[in-house]
């Protein structure tokens, strides 16, 4: 509770750097990265050297001086009582060590912020706050105790120069806290697009130490080499998912053990964030190393399906709903646009800004192949459609009016849902608060096709305050229907404000915005900034001692006034009053999701490949996740039904195009071995044919039959009777 309060306050007030993005509401690490290379590339851009000094503070955490921490804490306007508890759980501590099972102490440490406490890391980026304001002429990036001073120039030398001077400051600024930093691990990387330049014989010194510089380094998980090749990082990528294909194999065999499913989120865990992490700061043009990750991704991919190697790639990655490695970084760049759109003035835009004007037709190819580049001139028509602030909304607005809590019904509503007759279910369940409270009926609509999102707001001509409203606005098309929903919402309470009304009931068919108004973990997390300015206006109808209800109602039930509000909200997406009103940043990812899976469908179709013909003509679907994703089908079933559909399986006909057996014809002699023959028609199997044609005629299915009217669209139920005919008859595709 204190350390939210604490984050709160430090955020509202801007009492912390913007250089600090460690351990604080959204920023990340990719914000870090994102910044530093995009200068890199603008230097190279601009033919600058951008010399670095990577730091590592020592033993950051446990050195913290708790005196100079309380001063700074009260220099900073926090109260006595706060200043004085952090004192009494930083100032000292008892210590227990546990060696080889065996714990010894109690031993006393005046020093340091408490391992595992949720406030350490927000301790100590408060302590280091003030480095920012003793460099000069020189850039700072921070996540927690990892630090990289910027210099651009050039003139490598004079590069230099600025950076030693201000790595002075720094090793003096720290001493005076406390901490100290470990030269012995400090890199210097001077980057530039010169690939013959060597910089082996230049260093510089800082308290007798001579710090030499480097071809490389690594910041935050990632090496950055003085010319950004990214040879080394994806290696180490290669070597790094190698294992974790291991534990997938390990898993499974082709025909048992973990469900198909399962070892997809398995691959999403430990094989796909690995790749991921830093993905879209390198240019889409390493194409080898790409590769090789691809080769490594399909590897998975196929253990997890239980596909042969001979399987189309482009299979596997319509079976599985797996994007490619390009697509995925592309992505991956534009979920990263989109947030920092979010931040007023975010760092990352201005120096990704900065980069675009900076291009030139000279410039590096590479450079114009930058994921976060692409993405961001892709979206940068957005960008002030979207609304941002400089502090995330959660510390915008008032702890107050994010804890104030609203009384809202959902039980009722789950009761009409299963009435035989929900119009007089809702009469019988709601009928004293219809009396009591002026009604209102909320409602969004959305169509594909729509020039605008709409919503509207209707009250009935009855109740204590009667209105006999209708109100219909119409936004921008990129938002979402929840946000059409919760601003319908907003709009709602701001009447009941400006009317005076005293009491109100809200009648809503959006159980999400509800559910988001009702847990307080929620709205803490949140990013939707209607959310804030629902629990703002809750708040102020409190003080003016009205009452607000909420109510969760099913829609299409035919109950009177949610029909009312649903008819007006479809007419709003034409001919409603716009708002003045900015795109939440999370409803553009609908936006981009749609473009990657355009994309996705032109790879996965293209005319031009002739591999996975048949399976593309009679079984790819343009869903976002697999077939089996909602099926209780186990793992011999689905692999089964991938491997048919794929046409890659174990019988003569399929290996015969593989050149894994001489003939394609079956042992009966009559026809060639593939499925068709094998299910309907091959005299070897006509007493398991007999159950399998009884079982299909009782789902009401009658022939002639082919394989392929059953798996375009696979059902679980004639899975299972294809399957159990394949088991009787002791087949393995």
């Amino acid at each position: 509770m204190i350390q939210v309060r604490l984050s709160w306050w430090l955020e509202h007030n801007v009492k912390l750097p913007l250089s600090q993005f460690g351990f604080r509401k959204s920023r990340s690490c990719a914000d870090n990265l994102s910044i530093l290379t995009t200068k890199i590339y603008s230097g190279f851009t601009n033919g600058l050297y951008t010399t670095v000094a990577y730091l590592d503070v020592k033993s950051a955490f446990d050195d913290v001086d708790p005196t100079s921490l309380v001063y700074l804490l009260k220099d900073l306007g926090l109260p006595e009582t706060i200043c004085k508890f952090y004192y009494n759980l930083t100032g000292e501590r008892l210590i227990y060590f546990n060696i080889n099972g065996e714990i010894t102490g109690p031993f006393v440490t005046r020093k340091g912020v408490p391992q595992g406490c949720v406030s350490s890391p927000t301790l100590y980026s408060i302590s280091v706050s003030q480095l920012i304001y003793i460099l000069i002429g020189c850039d700072c990036l921070q996540f927690a105790d990892d630090i990289a001073l910027i210099v651009t120039h050039k003139d490598p030398k004079v590069a230099l120069k600025i950076l030693e001077r201000n790595l002075k400051r720094v090793n003096l600024f720290l001493q005076k806290i406390g901490l100290s930093l470990s030269l012995e691990k400090t890199n210097i990387v001077i980057h530039t697009n010169h690939k013959d330049s060597d910089f082996s014989n230049l260093s510089v010194t800082v308290d007798s130490i001579q710090i030499p510089v480097s071809n490389s380094a690594k910041f935050l998980g990632l090496t950055l080499d003085k010319n950004l090749s990214w040879s080394t990082h994806l290696n180490h990528i290669v070597k790094k998912i190698s294992p974790s294909i291991n534990i997938i194999r390990s898993l499974r065999t082709t025909w048992w053990g973990g469900h198909p499913r399962s070892l997809l989120l398995i691959y999403k865990s430990i094989v796909s964030a690995a790749i991921d992490y830093g993905l879209c700061c390198i240019p889409s043009n390493t194409n080898s190393f790409f590769e090789k990750i691809n080769v490594l991704q399909r590897r998975a991919l196929r253990f997890a399906l239980g596909l042969r190697n001979t399987t189309p790639n482009r299979i596997v990655y319509a079976e599985s709903q797996i994007y490619p490695l390009q697509l995925r970084q592309e992505k991956l760049a534009y979920n990263y646009i989109i947030r920092s759109f979010s931040t007023t003035n975010h760092p990352a835009t201005i120096a990704i800004s900065n980069l675009v004007d900076s291009l030139k037709k000279s410039s590096p190819r590479y450079i114009h192949n930058l994921p976060l580049l692409k993405a961001f001139t892709k979206l940068k028509r957005f960008q002030k459609k979207v609304y941002s602030s400089p502090i995330p909304p959660c510390y915008v607005f008032s702890l107050e009016a994010q804890q104030t809590e609203s009384t809202i019904i959902l039980d009722k509503g789950e009761t009409i849902a299963k009435a035989d007759n929900p119009p007089t279910e809702f009469i019988h369940q709601f009928s004293d608060l219809l009396q009591s409270h002026t009604p209102f009926y909320t409602d969004g609509s959305k169509k594909d096709t729509g020039l605008y999102v709409g919503l509207a707001i209707h009250s009935p001509d009855h109740g204590p305050d009667p209105l006999d409203l209708n109100l219909k606005f119409k936004i921008d098309p990129h938002n979402s229907i929840f946000s059409a929903e919760a601003l319908a919402i907003q709009f709602t309470l701001e009447l009941i404000i400006l009317k005076k009304i005293s009491k109100s009931i809200i009648f809503t068919d959006c159980l999400s915005a509800l559910l988001c108004l009702t847990h307080q973990e929620a709205i803490i997390d949140s990013t939707h900034i209607t959310i804030f300015r629902i629990k703002t206006r809750l708040l102020e109808i409190l003080q003016n001692h009205q009452e607000v209800i909420f109510a969760w109602i099913p829609s299409h039930k035919g109950i009177p006034g949610n029909e009312t509000a649903d008819i007006l909200a479809k007419q709003a997406c034409g001919s409603g009053i716009s708002p003045s009103n900015l795109i939440p940043h999370s409803d553009l990812r609908q936006f981009t999701n749609n473009l990657c899976r355009d994309k996705f469908k032109k790879f996965l179709t293209r005319v031009d490949v002739n591999k996975g013909v048949q399976y593309f003509q009679n079984y790819f679907s343009h869903s976002s996740k697999p077939w089996f994703n909602n099926t209780t089908l186990c793992r011999t079933q689905v692999v089964t039904t991938v491997r048919v559909r794929s046409n890659h399986y174990s019988l003569a006909y399929s290996l015969h195009r593989k050149n894994l057996v001489q003939s394609p014809l079956c042992p009966c002699g009559k026809d060639n071995e593939d499925l068709n023959h094998v299910y309907w028609s091959c005299e070897r199997f006509d007493n398991h044919r007999k159950l399998l044609l009884f079982k299909l005629m009782k789902t009401k299915i009658f022939p002639p039959y082919t394989i392929s009217q059953f798996l375009s669209d696979p059902k679980p139920s004639h899975i299972e009777i294809l399957c159990k005919f394949l088991k009787s008859a002791e087949i393995l595709l």
